[in-house]
């Protein structure tokens, strides 16, 4: 019953430069990025008017980039090297509402006065808590009204070199050193002083229903600042051994980082606003092992590839039901193989396919808020995943080429909840696309395309839906979609 609108400008300016000094080469890129997403929301997607956020900027997001890499980079007899410096500065402009719909007020006093003998409750329970008249505790259209700044500025120096160590074996290492520092200014406000909660506190009632982030008159004219700065160290670290003509083994390290930031919506403890909104950096160390071989007069190709990977402080992007907040989970780790071959078994058909089995589990210690994650595979982490496809191209008349594509890709079952209900489960599916295509040589094309041909019903993502126990709701992934696509060449 609210507007669901999206509006989303996106503008940058990219300049690359190269120079030839001799005895090495010197690349320069600057760019500049401005993007500016304004969204609305029926944030109880239902048709009860709960709660929205307005299509008026309120809620909108802003960021505004500027970064610039300088390279060098150079050979000399069995080395190959390159050194460079990259800079960023970002600014992000979030605005962020939550406004009360005409039914928030009844269905708060519904929700909090129901019972076996009264299924429906009292509409007029939140007014004998404030002890404010019947529909002035929860106005329509008022409610929070928030406004965070974040820069962050980051520079680095980094440097890799590989050398031959022999026809066959060749060593690379690199090496990078970050500085980042990110400052956050936070402005909270509630429209109505956040009014019913401090009406029930008055009265000496705490109801953690009536002071929910958004409504809670801790929150009226606060201001937060806070400062993280990061520094690390990451790289890599890779041989590899050309077995035989055509195969190649190799094995790698390395250890990467997510810096640290802000979560940049509202948090309380027992109704206090919490004092940090800071999360910390995650990092991950990298193993891995494999071989690539070209075979049968490279009509073949072949790679597979064991893998371990270990996060510490990994970054979840939780939602609370009532906020999202990113989480720091201690560790996660993932291992596994995967394999895909690329197959020209006779002129004209091409194959090519995959297969992966990946064991991706969160630690085993507690993460507080989250009970289901120790020791479980996480969300999103499917055990199997695969794919094939086919081409089949050949001359069907003096200038005209066929082409026929037939894909299919297949996840076995995940979850699709950063907390594990098992409700948000999704089984095992197929997905199968396909296109049929003629073509004139450079003039002209026309395709007849399907995606999710046998209409499979799948969630992207389940979530529980916001003030609703035990309601879930879904982002479901596109069905059948057929469609034909002309191109002409001029």
């Amino acid at each position: 019953n609210r507007d669901t609108n999206t509006r989303i400008r996106d503008k940058g300016l990219a300049l690359h430069l190269n120079a030839d000094l001799g005895w090495a080469t010197l690349e320069s890129t600057s760019a500049v990025r401005n993007w500016r997403g304004v969204i609305s929301q029926d944030w109880d997607f239902t048709s009860a008017d709960l709660a929205y956020r307005p299509d008026d900027g309120s809620w909108s997001n802003r960021f505004r980039t500027l970064t610039q890499e300088f390279r060098l980079s150079g050979q000399r007899g069995k080395l190959d090297w390159s050194a460079g410096a990259f800079f960023a500065d970002e600014k992000l402009t979030r605005r962020d509402s939550l406004l009360y719909g005409a039914d928030y007020e009844g269905y708060v006093s519904r929700l909090l006065s129901r019972s076996a003998s009264n299924p429906l409750g009292d509409p007029a329970f939140v007014s004998s808590i404030t002890g404010l008249p019947v529909g002035a505790s929860f106005v329509e259209g008022e409610g929070q009204l928030d406004r965070y700044w974040q820069t962050a500025r980051s520079a680095a120096l980094f440097g890799q070199v590989s050398y031959a160590v022999t026809d066959r074996l060749t060593l690379t290492g690199g090496l990078r050193r970050t500085h980042e520092t990110k400052e956050m200014t936070a402005a909270y406000h509630n429209t109505d002083g956040g009014r019913a909660c401090a009406a029930a506190l008055a009265n000496g009632v705490t109801n953690a229903t009536l002071c929910l982030p958004w409504s809670n008159p801790a929150f009226n004219g606060l201001s937060q600042s806070e400062t993280v700065k990061d520094e690390a160290w990451t790289g890599m670290a890779r041989a590899e051994f050309k077995a035989a003509e055509g195969t190649r083994l190799y094995a790698s390290w390395s250890r990467g980082r997510k810096n640290g930031g802000f979560n940049l919506d509202r948090g309380q403890t027992n109704l206090v606003p919490d004092a940090s909104r800071a999360f910390p950096a995650e990092s991950a160390d990298a193993f891995e092992a494999g071989l690539k071989s070209v075979m049968l007069d490279r009509r073949l190709l072949v790679s597979a590839a064991a893998f371990r990977q270990t996060y510490d402080d990994f970054q979840l992007n939780t939602f609370l039901g009532t906020t999202f907040l990113v989480r720091s989970i201690p560790q996660v780790r993932a291992k596994g193989v995967e394999a895909d071959f690329m197959l020209l078994p006779f002129e004209g058909l091409s194959l090519q396919g995959g297969l992966t089995y990946a064991q991706t589990e969160y630690g085993d210690d507690a993460v507080p808020g989250l009970p289901l994650l120790a020791g479980k595979r996480m969300n999103f982490a499917p055990l199997w995943s695969g794919s094939l496809a086919g081409t089949y191209e050949r001359p069907v008349a003096a200038g005209l080429t066929g082409r026929v594509t037939l894909a299919a890709k297949y996840s076995s079952e995940y979850n699709t909840g950063s907390d594990l209900d098992p409700a948000k489960s999704q089984p095992g599916f197929w997905l199968v696309d396909a296109r049929v295509a003629l073509a004139r040589d450079d003039a002209w094309s026309v395709e007849l395309w399907g995606r999710n041909l046998f209409d499979q019903d799948y969630r992207q993502v389940a979530f529980g839906a916001p003030f609703q126990t035990g309601t879930l709701g879904a982002f479901l992934g596109a069905p059948r979609t057929v469609g034909v696509t002309l191109r002409v060449m001029r």
